[in-house]
């Protein structure tokens, strides 16, 4: 669905599609793999998942206020790390 919303607001090609999931996957890999365990134990896990809501509402606002694609790269890193440390850690409770 968000591929569509993209080629429908920006006009886009695939290829560029391909780069925003791929800056997606690549900061979750990030969180996943070393960053949300260190976040969890300093933080705790309610105030982590509440950021983590906190970033998905501002990334969502971000994907459809943007003016530009390229501007969706940082809003795309936002909504992918407030996904990966909620769904980590909904995944180990």
């Amino acid at each position: 669905m968000f591929a569509v919303f993209m080629i429908e607001k920006f006009t886009v090609e695939p290829w560029q599609i391909a780069v925003l999931f791929a800056v997606g996957g690549i900061t979750m890999a990030i969180m996943q793999g070393g960053l949300v365990g260190p976040l969890v134990k300093r933080l705790g896990e309610k105030p982590l998942s509440i950021s983590s809501f906190v970033l998905q509402a501002l990334a969502s606002i971000g994907i459809v206020t943007v003016p530009s694609l390229w501007l969706l790269l940082p809003v795309q890193v936002l909504n992918s790390l407030g996904t990966m440390v909620l769904y980590t850690i909904s995944g180990t409770t």
